[in-house]
Protein backbone atom coordinates (compact mmCIF):
# COMPACT_ATOMS: atom_id res chain seq x y z
CA UNK A 1 0.00 0.00 0.00
CA UNK A 2 1.05 3.23 -0.51
CA UNK A 3 1.38 6.17 1.46
CA UNK A 4 -1.36 7.77 -0.61
CA UNK A 5 -3.48 4.95 0.66
CA UNK A 6 -2.87 4.55 3.48
CA UNK A 7 -3.61 8.71 4.01
CA UNK A 8 -6.94 7.91 2.33
CA UNK A 9 -7.61 4.80 4.34
CA UNK A 10 -6.89 6.22 7.43
CA UNK A 11 -9.43 8.89 7.16
CA UNK A 12 -11.65 6.26 5.97
CA UNK A 13 -12.25 7.41 2.81
CA UNK A 14 -12.20 3.95 1.53
CA UNK A 15 -15.59 3.65 2.82
CA UNK A 16 -17.11 5.89 0.50
CA UNK A 17 -20.06 4.35 -1.32
CA UNK A 18 -18.84 5.68 -4.74
CA UNK A 19 -15.78 5.01 -4.13
CA UNK A 20 -16.90 1.37 -2.82
CA UNK A 21 -18.63 0.91 -6.36
CA UNK A 22 -15.87 2.31 -8.36
CA UNK A 23 -12.61 0.55 -7.14
CA UNK A 24 -10.93 0.96 -11.14
CA UNK A 25 -11.41 4.61 -11.12
CA UNK A 26 -9.83 4.88 -7.41
CA UNK A 27 -6.81 2.66 -7.94
CA UNK A 28 -6.04 4.72 -10.70
CA UNK A 29 -7.12 8.08 -8.56
CA UNK A 30 -4.30 6.76 -6.22
CA UNK A 31 -1.75 5.20 -8.88
CA UNK A 32 -1.84 9.40 -10.54
CA UNK A 33 -1.35 10.67 -7.55
CA UNK A 34 0.93 8.90 -5.34
CA UNK A 35 3.95 10.63 -6.09
CA UNK A 36 2.83 14.01 -5.87
CA UNK A 37 1.72 12.87 -2.19
CA UNK A 38 4.85 11.42 -1.59
CA UNK A 39 7.19 14.86 -2.95
CA UNK A 40 4.72 16.91 -0.84
CA UNK A 41 4.82 14.86 2.62
CA UNK A 42 8.91 14.98 2.13
CA UNK A 43 9.06 18.71 1.16
CA UNK A 44 6.74 19.46 4.15
CA UNK A 45 6.94 16.77 7.00
CA UNK A 46 5.34 18.91 9.74
CA UNK A 47 2.43 19.34 7.85
CA UNK A 48 -0.64 17.33 8.30
CA UNK A 49 -1.36 13.95 6.05
CA UNK A 50 -4.88 15.24 5.62
CA UNK A 51 -3.64 18.79 4.82
CA UNK A 52 -2.00 17.66 1.72
CA UNK A 53 -4.50 15.56 1.04
CA UNK A 54 -6.67 18.77 0.96
CA UNK A 55 -4.13 20.23 -1.17
CA UNK A 56 -4.07 17.06 -3.77
CA UNK A 57 -7.72 16.70 -3.73
CA UNK A 58 -8.10 20.11 -4.14
CA UNK A 59 -5.84 20.09 -7.95
CA UNK A 60 -7.30 16.81 -8.64
CA UNK A 61 -10.89 18.74 -8.34
CA UNK A 62 -9.57 21.46 -10.21
CA UNK A 63 -8.04 19.67 -13.36
CA UNK A 64 -10.79 17.11 -13.56
CA UNK A 65 -13.33 19.88 -13.96
CA UNK A 66 -11.31 21.36 -16.30
CA UNK A 67 -11.06 18.37 -18.06
CA UNK A 68 -14.55 17.88 -18.13
CA UNK A 69 -15.71 21.42 -19.37
CA UNK A 70 -13.06 20.97 -22.44
CA UNK A 71 -14.44 18.17 -23.35
CA UNK A 72 -18.04 19.02 -23.45
CA UNK A 73 -18.41 19.37 -27.29
CA UNK A 74 -16.45 15.90 -27.92
CA UNK A 75 -18.63 13.94 -25.43
CA UNK A 76 -22.01 15.48 -26.41
CA UNK A 77 -21.04 14.54 -30.54
CA UNK A 78 -19.99 11.23 -29.14
CA UNK A 79 -23.57 10.86 -27.47
CA UNK A 80 -25.45 12.15 -30.74
CA UNK A 81 -23.59 9.49 -33.03
CA UNK A 82 -24.31 6.92 -30.56
CA UNK A 83 -27.79 7.68 -30.21
CA UNK A 84 -28.25 8.23 -33.69
CA UNK A 85 -26.62 4.94 -34.44
CA UNK A 86 -27.51 2.96 -31.99
CA UNK A 87 -30.52 3.90 -30.11
CA UNK A 88 -31.81 5.00 -27.04
CA UNK A 89 -31.48 1.77 -25.40
CA UNK A 90 -27.98 1.14 -26.17
CA UNK A 91 -26.54 3.93 -26.64
CA UNK A 92 -26.67 3.93 -22.69
CA UNK A 93 -25.00 1.72 -22.14
CA UNK A 94 -21.79 3.80 -22.74
CA UNK A 95 -20.16 5.15 -19.92
CA UNK A 96 -18.36 9.01 -19.45
CA UNK A 97 -15.43 7.96 -17.70
CA UNK A 98 -14.28 11.81 -17.74
CA UNK A 99 -17.72 12.25 -16.02
CA UNK A 100 -17.15 9.51 -13.42
CA UNK A 101 -13.62 10.50 -12.67
CA UNK A 102 -15.20 13.47 -12.06
CA UNK A 103 -18.10 12.77 -9.45
CA UNK A 104 -15.02 10.91 -7.86
CA UNK A 105 -12.31 13.11 -6.83
CA UNK A 106 -15.77 15.35 -6.15
CA UNK A 107 -17.03 12.81 -3.89
CA UNK A 108 -13.86 12.89 -2.18
CA UNK A 109 -12.97 16.45 -1.52
CA UNK A 110 -16.15 17.00 -0.51
CA UNK A 111 -15.66 13.97 2.14
CA UNK A 112 -12.25 15.78 3.60
CA UNK A 113 -13.88 18.85 3.74
CA UNK A 114 -16.04 17.40 6.06
CA UNK A 115 -13.64 15.08 7.35
CA UNK A 116 -11.31 18.46 8.56
CA UNK A 117 -14.72 19.83 9.94
CA UNK A 118 -14.24 23.02 7.00
CA UNK A 119 -17.29 25.42 6.39
CA UNK A 120 -20.68 23.54 5.12
CA UNK A 121 -21.78 26.93 3.17
CA UNK A 122 -18.15 26.46 0.78
CA UNK A 123 -18.53 22.54 0.55
CA UNK A 124 -22.41 23.43 -0.44
CA UNK A 125 -21.21 25.72 -3.08
CA UNK A 126 -18.37 23.82 -4.01
CA UNK A 127 -20.98 20.82 -4.50
CA UNK A 128 -23.55 22.92 -6.16
CA UNK A 129 -20.84 24.08 -8.52
CA UNK A 130 -19.86 20.58 -9.19
CA UNK A 131 -23.13 19.39 -9.84
CA UNK A 132 -23.89 22.32 -11.84
CA UNK A 133 -21.34 21.07 -14.06
CA UNK A 134 -22.03 18.11 -14.76
CA UNK A 135 -25.81 18.94 -14.97
CA UNK A 136 -24.86 20.45 -18.05
CA UNK A 137 -24.76 16.83 -19.50
CA UNK A 138 -28.60 16.65 -19.54
CA UNK A 139 -28.23 13.30 -18.25
CA UNK A 140 -27.81 14.51 -14.55
CA UNK A 141 -30.73 15.81 -12.50
CA UNK A 142 -28.39 18.63 -10.50
CA UNK A 143 -30.64 18.54 -7.59
CA UNK A 144 -29.67 15.24 -6.79
CA UNK A 145 -26.54 15.50 -7.32
CA UNK A 146 -25.58 18.31 -5.04
CA UNK A 147 -27.35 15.94 -2.17
CA UNK A 148 -25.15 13.12 -3.31
CA UNK A 149 -22.08 15.43 -3.02
CA UNK A 150 -23.22 16.75 0.18
CA UNK A 151 -23.71 13.33 1.91
CA UNK A 152 -20.52 12.78 1.02
CA UNK A 153 -19.46 16.00 3.24
CA UNK A 154 -21.25 14.66 6.23
CA UNK A 155 -19.94 11.08 5.86
CA UNK A 156 -16.41 12.98 6.57
CA UNK A 157 -17.94 15.25 8.92
CA UNK A 158 -19.10 12.24 10.87
CA UNK A 159 -16.00 10.08 10.91
CA UNK A 160 -14.20 13.24 11.54
CA UNK A 161 -11.32 12.43 15.01
CA UNK A 162 -12.29 16.32 15.36
CA UNK A 163 -16.63 15.99 15.39
CA UNK A 164 -17.10 16.42 19.17
CA UNK A 165 -20.32 14.37 19.52
CA UNK A 166 -22.40 14.96 22.22
CA UNK A 167 -25.37 12.84 23.02
CA UNK A 168 -28.81 14.13 23.68
CA UNK A 169 -28.48 14.07 27.67
CA UNK A 170 -25.32 16.08 27.61
CA UNK A 171 -26.83 18.22 25.42
CA UNK A 172 -30.01 18.43 27.79
CA UNK A 173 -27.99 18.69 31.20
CA UNK A 174 -25.92 21.81 29.43
CA UNK A 175 -29.38 23.60 29.24
CA UNK A 176 -29.66 23.32 32.63
CA UNK A 177 -26.54 24.99 33.34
Amino acid sequence: MTNLEQALVDCHMVELPFVQENPALWQALCAQNSALFDNACRNKPDTLPTHHLLGLLTKAHIESSTKLADSKQARNAMTQVFQETLGETHSNKFVDQTQKEFMLVSHCWLYLQGYLNMDFGLANDHAENSAMLLGQLKTNDNHQLRTEFVKSYYLGKQRSPNNKKETWLAKLLNGFK
